[in-house]
């Protein structure tokens, strides 16, 4: 039984339109972010259309009215914007006229005055998505890249340049994080991920074994994990035992021919079919719902995500789809233009799988900034009591 109402779907609308278009940013809307307000973090990959001249930019919009985000795509083109009134209430407008949501960015963390043992701010080594999720990369670099294999529509190395982080994260820097997190009750979960490079499984054990000797825990609720998939049935038992709730591979293309052409080195480093083969694997040994794959949503034929999408699900792993967005991957030219319609029909696509095969989400409404199926299933899943 759904509980969500017809406003509920018209933010759900909304932010699918944010994530489309982005946000273009008066120079009101800066006010007191990095202080009052959270900044937004490089963790992982840029997003923005905008160069921003070393000024800090939120990171994220909630919509008060039933907690939704949306991560703020910084574009001055965008038809929506934000702006401040003189008495500071936060403005979401479109072509200039206010529309009728309450808004307004996540607060700063303590942890971002905080640093780790050796001294470092604990910004320069984490991020956050949403209000209650800490994100993480252990590497801001892949070795795919080196052999110019790198997948075409990512740019986690060109972010390295920029990111304000450590481009390799120590363990004991991201478990001191994790741990201070929890203690100030700033999180009920995490992201962990990051580039491919050798030693990927051993290195990401030690900061989970880390984590665990720091928390005082052994398993982490509603925690994710997204790496490469593993080669080998040893590898994936050792990084089904790390204690997050769930593991990520994200095969990212459904369609075979366009996998190899668009993941040049994730096909050559494990390949399409064992690729697949991992992630019916690992429900073995993770559960049934405990298992995800993304896919870039824009960058194949719609019928072939949902086919994929059907047959991850029907295996017991949750698929999951963000929209391809131009301005994050400018050097790739998509030949399938996925208008606003088609997302929206992934989006109530997405939880009629969930719904079919008994799935639940690996993130909360509340974290979950860049696509809309995971806000659909909160509010609307005939699955929800």
């Amino acid at each position: 039984m759904s509980i969500g109402t017809e406003k509920d779907l018209n933010i759900i609308k909304l932010k699918l339109e944010l994530l489309l278009h982005g946000i273009s940013l008066d120079e009101t809307a800066f006010k007191d972010v990095g202080t009052k307000y959270r900044e937004e973090v490089h963790w992982l990959f840029e997003w923005d259309k905008s160069e921003h001249n070393d000024r800090l930019s939120p990171s994220e919009l909630i919509f008060e009215e039933n907690e939704m985000i949306v991560q703020i795509y910084e574009n001055p083109e965008s038809p929506y914007k934000l702006s401040r009134t003189s008495d500071d209430q936060l403005n979401l407008e479109f072509n200039g006229k206010i529309l009728d949501y309450k808004v307004k960015y996540p607060d700063r963390p303590k942890l971002f005055t905080q640093t780790t043992s050796d001294g470092i701010p604990f910004q320069k080594v984490v991020g956050f998505r949403g209000v209650d999720c800490l994100s993480m990369s252990f590497s801001l670099f892949c070795k795919f890249w080196l052999t110019k294999e790198e997948c075409k529509f990512c740019n986690i190395n060109t972010t390295k340049n920029l990111s304000e982080q450590k481009a390799v994260k120590h363990a004991e820097w991201l478990s001191e994080a994790v741990a201070q997190a929890y203690k100030n009750k700033e999180i009920n979960h995490f992201i962990i991920t990051g580039g491919t490079f050798e030693k990927e499984i051993e290195w990401v054990n030690r900061i989970f074994d880390k984590i665990k000797e720091k928390t005082g825990m052994n398993f982490f609720p509603q925690s994710n994990c997204t790496m490469t998939a593993p080669r080998s049935e040893e590898d994936l038992k050792t990084m089904c035992n790390y204690g997050s709730d769930f593991l990520s591979f994200n095969l990212e293309i459904w369609n075979k021919t366009l996998f190899k052409e668009l993941c040049p080195g994730k096909n050559s480093y494990v390949g399409y079919d064992n690729w697949v083969k991992i992630l019916i694997k690992g429900v073995e040994y993770k559960g049934w719902g405990h298992i995800r794959s993304n896919f870039v949503a824009g960058l194949e034929p719609i019928e072939s995500l949902k086919e994929g999408a059907n047959f991850l699900a029907s295996n017991g792993v949750l698929p999951a789809f963000i929209p391809f967005k131009k301005p994050f991957s400018p050097n790739i030219k998509s030949d399938y233009n996925f208008s606003k319609e088609d997302y929206w029909h992934l989006t109530e696509y997405f939880v009629e799988l969930y719904d079919k095969y008994n799935l639940k989400p690996s993130y909360c409404h509340k974290c979950y900034c860049n696509s809309t199926y995971i806000d659909y299933y909160t509010f609307f899943s005939k699955n929800k009591s």
